[in-house]
């Protein structure tokens, strides 16, 4: 992928143009002023291109290139910051040696590691401060491990190929030959390098902190709230499902940005446009358990459990109550004919305990409720034919016969006897 990534056409046109221009610009003898603003001009937008490179791929954009798109980012700036960060690094060095030689190449040294993870925190966090900062270049290289040493290495071989392809083509080629190979082999060689930066970066998004497509969402985001704000009463329920996705949008972006409290905030403001949306209770869940609050997890179970329970999507309460049992082994609902609904649903051999569980509730703080015969009669059938427990279920049956009456009181009777026979 990386190698193939500059063989793009609008890439390859590039460095097909630079290399046949660039011994045009340089003459053979002397360098005109003219020449070398050029010559800097042209190579600040080379490296704001590998820039580009490095955040497109960041950003997962993986297809098909698209070059609107790679010129779309704001990076003209970079070969100025990049300028700033060489001659700070310079001078904070050459003050270090001044007081220590060794812990001047200590510095030096440091800095050559922490190459790639310049780059980085210049994709990322778009400051040269962070660039130049040894605690914020140590955090880059810690959170990524391994990998970053891959990249290193892989960045020293890139560069060293860099050097041996251009001494090469210098010693064996005449002069105009030489400098277009030379420059052909640069610009290849680093387009690669940047698109290999920019995926290792995609790969470690969540670690590095830094948002995958945070532009195309906000983007989103704004279009979809303009489209809220334009809907008349005519359209309210296509109105509230593009809000509902607006909401969305943005919960996403503040998780993937590690602003957890915003993104509960806004999908809580969600629940309260649409409360029926299972995409919103779904987020929320997984907030929830990623903040490890379990108060709110058992507050939205409930709510979620409720309107589940009305809108008889029974199946979905299952998997919503054994979610929340997993995190919160004794979560207990309150509502009794939600109660009802999850101990008919559980009814597989591995739910069983749950639905015992919740049956001994409703006998404790629900003795009153009109239905708890016939929960038990379904209880003791659960014993019975998915745990073989025949005496347990006839216990189960025979306290519920003394709350049940007319034909439920006969079927229990009858299934009492075949368990006694």
């Amino acid at each position: 992928m990386f190698f193939t990534f500059p063989l793009a056409i609008p890439l390859l046109m590039i460095m097909i143009f630079s290399s046949l221009i660039l011994p045009l610009i340089l003459p053979s003898s002397g360098t005109p002023i003219v020449s070398v603003a050029i010559l800097i001009i042209w190579m600040s937008f080379v490296i704001r291109l590998c820039f580009s490179i490095m955040e497109y791929l960041a950003q997962g954009h993986h297809e098909a290139m698209d070059f609107s798109k790679l010129l779309s980012f704001s990076n003209g700036w970079v070969f100025l910051k990049l300028v700033a960060i060489g001659l700070v690094l310079g001078f904070v060095t050459i003050k270090v040696m001044n007081f220590s030689f060794a812990l001047g190449m200590i510095l030096v040294i440091f800095f050559v590691l922490a190459y790639p993870a310049m780059n980085i925190v210049l994709c990322t966090d778009k400051s040269i401060l962070s660039a130049i900062n040894p605690l914020r270049l140590i955090f880059v290289m810690s959170v990524m491990g391994k990998g970053y040493w891959i990249l290193f290495a892989l960045t020293l071989v890139f560069s060293m190929t860099i050097t041996f392809t251009q001494e090469l083509a210098f010693e064996n080629l005449p002069r105009h030959l030489s400098l277009s190979v030379a420059h052909l082999a640069y610009l290849y060689f680093n387009f690669a390098l940047y698109a290999m930066i920019g995926y290792a970066i995609y790969q470690y998004h969540h670690e590095l902190g830094f948002s995958v497509f945070r532009d195309t969402l906000h983007q989103n985001v704004a279009a979809s709230r303009a489209s809220v704000a334009s809907g008349n009463s005519k359209n309210a329920s296509k109105s509230s499902q593009e809000g509902d996705g607006a909401y969305l949008k943005e919960a996403r972006i503040y998780i993937q940005e590690g602003r957890y409290q915003e993104a509960q905030d806004t999908l809580i403001d969600a629940l309260k446009v649409n409360e029926q949306d299972n995409e919103i209770y779904e987020m929320l869940y997984r907030l929830f358990e990623l903040r490890g609050n379990s108060d709110w997890l058992a507050k939205l179970t409930e709510k979620h459990l409720t309107i589940l329970h009305q809108t008889k999507q029974r199946n979905l309460m299952r998997m919503v109550f054994l979610n929340t049992s997993r995190l919160i082994p004794d979560y207990q609902p309150k509502d009794p004919k939600v109660i009802h609904s999850l101990i008919i649903v559980l009814n597989r051999k591995d739910d069983v305990a749950h639905s015992y569980r919740l049956f001994k509730y409703l006998k404790q703080k629900h003795m009153d409720y009109p239905d708890l015969a016939d929960i038990c009669f379904i209880v003791g059938k659960l014993f019975t034919e998915k745990l073989n427990r025949r005496e347990d279920a006839s216990k189960i049956i025979r306290w519920g016969i003394n709350l049940a009456s007319g034909e439920l009181k006969e079927s229990m009777q009858s299934y009492l006897k075949l368990l006694n026979s």
